[in-house]
């Protein structure tokens, strides 16, 4: 019961996308094999009941079958939230959209994972990210970032500084900085010391250099970012 009423933002958001529709009838364990360029599944992960997840198949770059896990679009959904809704989920499958860390959990300690970041700034530039074995731990771990693997793309690798930290949140402090980063930076994260990369920070619709906002230091330096998708998928065995 109190797994389905977590679910129940992310729930309400499906019932209300009437512009998509399912790939397939049934309960998948990931989107692999989804080719259309936006839609949804249902998806299993052990330990959970099943849940609506936002399939991606047409990210320049990435190839089809992604779960999509993150999505910063236009600003419409809050990302400065408590561990409790980080935990669950929350967000619309069609625009902002967070797949909750008990999920991550899950699904990436299950079977292996890629992890691939795509980002685009006000410049209408474009980057990406891409690490070969995303593994998030338990929430007695404090949804730690365990692993990443080995890095390719164009954004640079600072994702790869976050590696270690647990998550952070409005209301629960595992960063080493002296202030609370989930705080200043408006959106929970594997914060360290507030630098670097966010792409959960607060949305702003034009281009600032703001260190509360979407960021990727290396490629876009300390300005904020126009979109950010992270995906997941499983890896060929």
């Amino acid at each position: 019961m109190q797994q389905q009423l977590l679910l129940l933002p992310l729930i309400v958001a499906l019932a209300a996308a009437t512009a998509t529709t399912p790939d397939k009838c049934g309960t998948f364990s990931s989107c692999l094999g989804f080719t259309n360029a936006t839609g949804w599944r249902v998806i299993e992960a052990p330990g959970l009941a099943a849940f609506p997840v936002p399939c991606d198949g047409q990210t320049p770059g990435a190839g089809s079958g992604w779960t999509v896990m993150q999505r910063r679009v236009d600003g419409s959904v809050r990302f400065q939230r408590s561990w409790a809704a980080y935990r669950a989920g929350f967000g619309d499958l069609q625009a902002d959209y967070f797949i909750g860390l008990e999920a991550l959990h899950r699904l990436t300690t299950h079977q292996p994972h890629e992890l691939y970041i795509f980002m685009e700034n006000f410049k209408n530039k474009q980057a990406y990210a891409r690490y070969d074995n995303f593994v998030v731990a338990s929430e007695s771990e404090g949804y730690k970032l365990l692993e990443l693997g080995m890095y390719v793309g164009t954004a640079g690798d600072d994702f790869s500084l976050n590696k270690g930290m647990k998550f952070s949140t409005m209301d629960k402090d595992n960063d080493v900085y002296w202030q609370n980063c989930a705080l200043e930076s408006q959106g929970g994260w594997w914060h360290k010391n507030c630098t670097s990369v966010n792409l959960n920070g607060e949305y702003f619709d034009s281009q600032l250099d703001e260190y509360k906002g979407i960021r990727w230091w290396s490629w876009n330096d300390n300005e904020t970012l126009k979109s950010v998708k992270m995906l997941i998928r499983p890896k060929a065995k």
